[in-house]
């Protein structure tokens, strides 16, 4: 009797496990794979990848520089070390032969002994050029001693450098190397036709890179963030950006922290956000949520709600979009 009770109790308590956590896990197996987070994931894993790739390289540069450096500094001391040492060496011969006094005259008792007026002044001559030159090689020495720390303190530097170099590039390789195991994942699971959304979406966002930097906008940079926020919120990237034109002179001149757009703030004043990147799905996502989705998607309908009574404000950001087209034809 009790062994039947044990394998009804067993029994119940599987049921309950594949009713609590088995099936729910299957249907979350089964549920499609978001097309959307797809393109934007290979849109922001190939500008990352690219990124990185450029990073490596950029630092493989400043490393081959910076060695090479490393040697000619080397060189330097080298050379420095040498003229220090032969300069010494020189004092210390002249020392010898001149002013210590064994088995020859002193100096002064050459110049007392002297046999006519002309012999006088020669010898103080003399002296005085072998003084002369003593104190040019005193100078010299000195010149050189401090160049020589200068230059193996700056050797010690560009070896330090070298070693955080080395470090920066040995976590970026890592970083690279995740993201393209990452990137190949994607890739696997991605249509031909959403690798081609992606490919456009890249070159979509250097372009607004491209156009921002010129522009010398604090947002260069955020070129896939203002392509993923466009994507997901259905908004053209380039009416976003002519607003900032007009607004902020693309960034430069903000009301408040990192507000391009001269958005206002419910309690009054301009509103402020906590980076760039935050900005830019904001701004995207409200010109969706207050314009797109109540009809307001020309110039003029936006306009009409974003700076009321400013009848210049539609063509003023019509100016900006046809410059970022403009640009755009370009092909740059």
């Amino acid at each position: 009797m009790m062994n039947y009770f044990t394998r009804i109790y067993s029994l119940a308590i599987a049921v309950f496990i594949a009713f609590a956590f088995v099936l729910p896990l299957a249907k979350v197996a089964a549920l499609p794979i978001n097309k959307q987070d797809i393109v934007d994931d290979l849109i922001r894993l190939k500008a990352r990848n690219s990124r990185l790739q450029n990073e490596l390289s950029q630092l493989d540069s400043r490393l081959t520089n910076v060695d090479a450096n490393l040697r000619i500094l080397n060189d330097k001391i080298i050379d420095t070390e040498f003229n220090l040492n032969r300069e010494i060496k020189i004092l210390s011969q002249r020392a010898k032969a001149v002013y210590k006094d064994n088995h020859h005259q002193t100096s002064i008792k050459l110049i007392l002994e002297s046999k006519s007026f002309y012999e006088l002044i020669t010898n103080l001559d003399f002296f005085g050029l072998i003084l002369k030159q003593d104190q040019k090689l005193v100078k010299q020495s000195k010149i050189n001693r401090s160049k020589l720390i200068d230059l193996k303190r700056s050797f010690l530097n560009k070896r330090q450098k070298i070693v955080t170099l080395k470090r920066a590039k040995e976590r970026a390789g890592k970083q690279f190397r995740v993201v393209t195991i990452g990137l190949r994942k994607r890739l696997k699971i991605a249509t031909k036709k959403e690798r081609q959304q992606a490919t456009k979406g890249l070159d979509a966002a250097r372009f607004y890179n491209s156009y921002l930097a010129l522009k010398q906008s604090p947002m260069r940079g955020l070129g896939v963030t203002f392509v993923t926020a466009g994507r997901q919120y259905k908004v053209n990237p380039e009416i976003v950006i002519a607003i900032a034109g007009v607004e902020s002179g693309f960034g430069k001149h903000c009301a408040n922290s990192f507000n391009a757009w001269g958005r206002k703030s419910k309690g009054g004043g301009y509103r402020g956000y906590s980076s760039w990147k935050e900005s830019v799905i904001n701004q995207t996502s409200y010109l969706r949520e207050r314009y797109y989705n109540s009809g307001l998607t020309s110039l003029q309908g936006i306009g009409s709600k974003y700076a009321p009574g400013n009848g210049s404000w539609p063509g003023k950001v019509s100016h900006f979009l046809g410059d970022v087209r403009a640009y755009r034809r370009k092909g740059i």
